[in-house]
């Protein structure tokens, strides 16, 4: 009872829940459509889609804070989950499909792990506009994947390069009727989205198509149908066919866990914050962990917290998780009598579905945004999704890591850094962009904006050197500004010790200010405080400029 009320759904029930139940079907009739398509996207048969909005959606609503997040097939994660087993296990085998039902159990056991060891921060592995990248990457990959069903050409081809070659080939063997259903597909889709984005475009426009491929004879004229699709409720197993494969299981596993975090704990806690409550994203993991569990349990693929489904679940008035439990009803109700209807649908129409729904993972908006402001970071969020094109989504993801480690070391190597003076009563700031800004004669207090760790402590030794020999008049005191210094690792530790003794064989006394309790007890087990003396370890620099204006032989 503590979950439902913490979820909302016994609120909703107690008021009929009626907005919720509304919501419930609209959703279904989006997140249907999508569905298909996400499992062919992963290499699975249509049904697993479905079966993926059932025992996870209960579970993910049960467990986790999050009121108002739905779960299910995701566009992000499907194309990674085919890049995962493709080279262990042949498409359509029962190999493949028990590989990809062990991919779906380990992303849940490690996701478990995150939330066991509070190792969240693992979604931090991908900057903001890697991530960005990463994603626009898997975008584009998935596009250019659902082409062929688009045009109706045939091509064994599995990454995107030799996909678009085996696309250029083939042009002579484009069929028409189903290339213009596709287009008419993405047109009413992408105009219920515009225009009337409360209805469910997506089943609009598939019912659409179903019905102009019966009315002109599609299928006569070339435009393949999804044909029978397995009707009835999943099979539970224990997903341990294969496990000699979890080696190469593992990256891309990673891969899933790093992009399931990043996108389902911004989405909670984005309605949370619009909607006024609060999340846990602790839940929200244990609740990921559990759902992708009972995807492998159930014989089907991973789960993610989707953005899309959950703005239109909001945009319907959904409030509660009775949304998610709504469409597991509706969905339920689809595979014990609607099949048939599935079997009836243009493969163009589902491609285009996905098409959709892929280019929508290429944020255009938000990668100009980051070359405004930071063309570098821009140019890494390229490279990123370059990786993913050229070379596959498991490689792209490895590369967007290490750039993303890369550039965080670069700016943590060559941190901002100024020799410091007081302006009367307002403080201390660089010498350079304050006028007036002083301090006591014979004194040099240097900021250093980064926490000393490898990457930076040779800088940090340089730079304290050259501004001590470069000063017209060699300081009696050189004062550390360690505000914004949160951590010393061993290197730097060693580095400081140096640099003490240096500064003493020059006559100068070396005094760290701004100094936490945390950092004062690490800087003593380095010996720093020792060796400089507990007298010139200071909590402010105001106390170090008084210090030292005490000191024999000091002038202000």
């Amino acid at each position: 009872m503590h979950a439902l009320r913490t979820l909302g759904i016994g609120s909703a029930l107690r008021g009929g829940g009626r907005a919720d139940i509304v919501a419930g079907v609209t959703l279904a009739a989006m997140a249907i459509p999508e569905a298909l398509g996400y499992s062919l996207l992963a290499g699975m048969p249509p049904v697993t889609g479905l079966w993926c909005m059932l025992v996870p959606v209960v579970v993910y609503a049960l467990v986790a804070s999050s009121r108002q997040l739905v779960i299910g097939p995701d566009s992000a994660t499907a194309p990674l989950v085919l890049a995962a087993v493709l080279p262990l296990a042949a498409l359509g085998t029962p190999r493949y499909a028990a590989l990809v039902a062990l991919l779906s159990l380990l992303v849940g056991l490690m996701l478990l792990v995150v939330y066991v060891a509070r190792l969240g921060v693992l979604a931090d592995f991908l900057s903001r506009p890697v991530l960005t990248g990463f994603l626009a990457g898997i975008g584009v990959a998935v596009v250019v994947s659902q082409l062929p069903a688009l045009l109706g050409v045939e091509t064994t081809a599995r990454t995107t390069i030799p996909l678009l070659v085996d696309l250029v080939r083939g042009l002579d063997d484009i069929v028409w009727p189903s290339l213009a259903l596709g287009a008419l597909t993405i047109a009413v889709i992408v105009a219920f989205e515009r225009y009337l984005p409360r209805w469910p475009g997506q089943l609009v426009a598939v019912i659409l198509a179903v019905l102009l491929a019966l009315a002109l004879d599609l299928r006569a004229r070339g435009v393949v149908t999804l044909g029978a699709v397995d009707t009835g409720l999943p099979d539970f197993m224990l997903p341990l066919a294969g496990w000699r494969e979890l080696g190469p299981l593992l990256v891309p596993a990673f891969a899933i866990v790093v992009i399931v975090i990043a996108q389902t704990v911004a989405t909670a806690e984005s309605y949370a914050f619009r909607r006024r409550y609060r999340v846990s994203p602790a839940r929200d993991i244990l609740g990921l962990g559990l759902a992708n569990a009972a995807a492998g349990f159930s014989g089907t693929y991973c789960v993610n917290g989707s953005a899309t489904k959950t703005a239109v679940a909001d945009a319907a008035g959904g409030r509660s998780q009775v949304v998610s439990l709504v469409m597991v009803v509706a969905v339920v109700a689809v595979l014990l009598a609607g099949t048939g209807v599935i079997a009836l649908l243009p493969s163009t129409a589902i491609a285009a579905v996905v098409i959709v729904a892929g280019w929508r993972l290429v944020d255009v908006a938000g990668l100009r945004s980051v070359l405004r402001v930071r063309p570098w970071e821009f140019a890494v969020a390229l490279i990123g999704a370059a990786g993913v094109v050229l070379l596959s989504i498991t490689y792209g993801f490895l590369i967007a890591v290490a750039l993303s480690i890369i550039d965080r070391m670069r700016i943590a190597h060559v941190p901002s850094d100024a020799i410091l003076g007081e302006v009367s009563e307002s403080g201390w700031h660089d010498v350079t962009k304050r006028r007036g800004a002083l301090a006591p004669r014979g004194m040099m207090a240097y900021r250093f904006s980064s926490s000393l760790y490898f990457p930076n402590a040779t800088r940090f030794h340089e730079r304290v050197l050259q501004m001590v020999d470069d000063a017209r008049t060699t300081p009696r005191w050189f004062v550390l500004d360690a505000s914004a210094v949160s951590d010393v690792d061993y290197t730097a530790g060693q580095t400081l010790l140096a640099v003490a003794d240096e500064l003493q064989q020059r006559g100068v006394v070396f005094a760290v200010a701004e100094v936490t309790d945390d950092l004062r007890e690490l800087l003593a087990r380095y010996g720093l405080v020792e060796k400089i003396g507990a007298e010139h370890v200071f909590d402010t620099l105001d106390l170090a400029a008084e210090a030292y204006v005490r000191e024999p032989g000091s002038r202000p």
